[in-house]
């Protein structure tokens, strides 16, 4: 974590799993957001998202090849990747125990390192969001906001679709002029 956050390799966006962050300073930067539309007499537009079964469903190709990206090599990835890999559960209903599964995907949740890695993942996806929207992320709970003095100028429509695979599927899109 010292590397992620003295190379400043982490989104500044990002709250959750940080030294020095919180739930609270999440909080106290979307009640900046909305004093400044209150002080600037516009509106605040904002989407929230909870990403269910994150941790889960992380591909862990994609936390080694960040991992290398970021510049991290030697003891320290190659132990992340022993963690990763070759991992197995069961699951026990009442006094049943199901047989051994294979977790193909995911980070293990309730270690340390399980944060971290999910940081390292989700990362970024803040870059994706154009200016002038304004992200806010607590581990797996990403919010977006925009200013704008009216309806018609300058903000974002979020459409849902959940006709997918069983997934709800969020398309935003952003708007930057002003529409007829």
């Amino acid at each position: 974590m010292w590397h992620l956050e003295a190379n400043n390799l982490l989104s500044e966006a990002q709250y959750g799993c940080r030294r020095s962050r919180s739930s609270t300073m999440t909080l106290a930067q979307l009640d900046a957001h909305i004093q400044s539309a209150n002080t600037n007499q516009a509106k605040l537009y904002s989407v929230f998202f909870d990403l269910q079964n994150a941790f889960p469903r992380v591909w862990r190709h994609l936390i080694l090849t960040r991992l290398y990206k970021y510049d991290l090599r030697g003891q320290l990835p190659r132990l992340l990747q022993n963690y990763l890999t070759d991992r197995f559960f069961r699951i026990r209903v009442g006094g049943h125990l199901s047989s051994v599964h294979t977790q193909d995907n995911g980070i293990p949740q309730g270690s340390p390192f399980s944060g971290i890695l999910f940081l390292v993942a989700i990362n970024d996806i803040l870059s994706a969001i154009p200016y002038p929207v304004k992200p806010l992320l607590f581990v797996d709970n990403l919010s977006i906001h925009m200013q704008s003095p009216d309806i018609h100028t300058g903000f974002f429509r979020a459409s849902l679709d959940s006709s997918r695979n069983g997934y709800l599927v969020v398309t935003i899109v952003f708007i930057s002029q002003k529409l007829k």
